[in-house]
């Protein structure tokens, strides 16, 4: 159910979603399939107004810093001086953050608006303590068939606590909240014209909570978000059963070994594997263009 990735682009149908040829980070989206995507998150450091959205909170990256491997993404966001690694259960995405600098850090988890192939909307987000989030979106604005709506449920847990929680909401920012609605509004886009017809896509004001820390230089900050498509009692249940503790490296190696055993049964069924580009598959991610590197 999960299926986490870096994007870099938000064009229909997320037009790869990653691409190899960008330069910046826009975010780290927790669903990335065809037409199912949301619950994008970025770390960042110093002052930002995530009010005016990913081009505000985007990043510069090199491939000279970036691992892909089955079950595990490593990053550095230049802009921010921080490291992001990534690995994953089924259901649960967990992420560990190194911070090279001294300075005011925040998380941002951005519930509302178009993320490459469906739109976020009506986020709702509920602070449970210092370090515990729930809530809810709905992604819809699907191109290609499917259900109209669907609702996506998510509890998050960091492992320190958080001095606040502020949000956004449109325009507008709210420092220090407990609880966040974002809006329900949906609006047309028009993108491209193939053949004398134009291909459309709904967008929606963009809306999110913001976890603020102070971090020191080499502090790491891990994070864990599990999901559910029924209800928040079973995104809890979820992340209990698959990662109830703070161990990234166990979580790691267990998604190598199903990433691997995955790589060798495609290559058991005659597909051909090309560890050096083309699309490189990943347990709970994928990377078009990524080198593969076996370590």
């Amino acid at each position: 159910m999960i299926a986490t990735a870096p994007h870099t682009r938000m064009k229909n149908q997320w037009g790869g979603g990653y691409n190899y040829n960008s330069t910046d980070i826009l975010g780290f989206g927790q669903l990335h399939g065809w037409m199912l995507s949301g619950l994008d998150i970025m770390p960042t450091t110093g002052l930002i107004d995530p009010t005016k959205g990913s081009q505000q909170w985007k990043s510069p990256f090199s491939h000279d810093d970036e691992i892909a491997q089955p079950g595990y993404h490593r990053v550095f966001l230049k802009k921010y001086k921080t490291w992001v690694e990534n690995t994953v259960t089924d259901r649960v995405s967990f992420y560990r953050l190194r911070f090279t600098e001294t300075r005011p850090a925040s998380i941002l988890i951005n519930l509302g608006g178009y993320m490459g192939s469906t739109t976020m909307s009506e986020g709702e987000v509920s602070k449970i303590d210092n370090n515990s989030l729930e809530g809810s979106f709905i992604s819809t604005g699907r191109m290609w068939g499917g259900p109209k709506e669907i609702k996506v449920f998510f509890v998050i847990r960091f492992d320190q606590d958080f001095n606040q929680m502020n949000g956004w909401k449109e325009n507008v920012n709210l420092p220090d909240i407990n609880q966040l609605e974002g809006p329900s509004k949906l609006s047309r886009r028009d993108s491209m014209t193939y053949f004398g017809v134009t291909q459309s896509y709904w967008d929606a004001p963009s809306a999110g909570v913001s976890l603020s820390y102070r971090m020191n230089a080499g502090d790491q900050l891990r994070m864990k978000i599990a999901i559910s498509f029924t209800s928040i009692e079973n995104a809890r249940a979820n992340l209990k059963a698959e990662c109830d503790h703070w161990d990234f490296d166990a979580v790691r190696r267990s998604a190598r070994t199903s990433g691997m055993n995955g790589l060798a049964k495609s290559k058991s069924m005659g597909a051909p594997i090309n560890k050096k580009k083309n699309f490189i598959p990943i347990y709970g991610m994928y990377f078009w263009g990524a080198r593969l590197s076996m370590m």
